[in-house]
């Protein structure tokens, strides 16, 4: 598992094709994002199912209620069988996106 860090948000990346291997890591991991902007990065990973993505759900909900972005980066899934909660799109530049969009929902929210 790779973590990049930037001013707007951290990026974990999959460094295995397990998925099972990366959870595992990332739920140890997960307590220091809780707070921040989150993109999981989960190209490595082969056969991803979306009974996997589930497991973010509970993760997913958190960071909304700590006003913060919690985005997944999965090419083989189709979004439409995934639940509202959880954002996930296929590429970096979509999730930077995603977070920039609720970042203006938010200070819109604020006013």
């Amino acid at each position: 598992m790779k973590l990049n860090k930037t001013e707007k948000y951290t990026e974990i990346t999959s460094e295995t094709t397990a998925f099972s291997d990366f959870y595992a890591n990332f739920t140890k991991e997960c307590p220091k994002t809780e707070n921040e902007n989150t993109i999981i990065n989960l190209l490595a990973i082969e056969n991803i199912e979306i009974k996997d993505i589930n497991l973010f759900l509970e993760i997913a909900e958190k960071h909304h209620e700590n006003g913060t972005s919690f985005v997944v980066i999965s090419k083989d899934l189709n979004i439409d069988d995934l639940p509202d909660e959880i954002n996930v799109v296929p590429t970096l530049i979509e999730a930077i996106d995603v977070i920039d969009m609720e970042e203006m929902q938010r200070d819109l929210l604020n006013m």
